[in-house]
């Protein structure tokens, strides 16, 4: 059985022309691909989309030269009757001693 797991990822970019920063998130769907590897497939909007630093453009000039930044922030998405993990406070207490 495969099991897929759904991080949420933001993503910012920098276009090189016009020099303005925007944000998007993606969720990339992590799984095995039967034979022992992994594939990834990207959603934007709910919808099927390229990785994030493939076929960009600056939604405000439009021009190709745009940066990916690495994502800050993921956080797992549970899927339906699963209970997300959370750090006992012990183990922060003990973290920050």
């Amino acid at each position: 059985m495969r099991e897929i797991q759904t991080i949420s990822e933001i993503w910012e970019f920098f276009c090189l022309r016009c020099l303005r920063t925007w944000q998007d998130l993606y969720e990339a769907c992590h799984s095995d691909d039967g034979h022992g590897g992994d594939t990834v497939v990207w959603r934007r909007g709910g919808l099927p989309s390229p990785p994030p630093w493939s076929d960009l453009s600056c939604p405000h000039c439009h021009n190709i030269y745009v940066k990916p930044l690495p994502s800050r922030n993921r956080s797992p998405i549970c899927r339906i009757g699963e209970v997300p993990q959370q750090d006992s406070p012990q183990q922060d207490s003990i973290a920050s001693n």
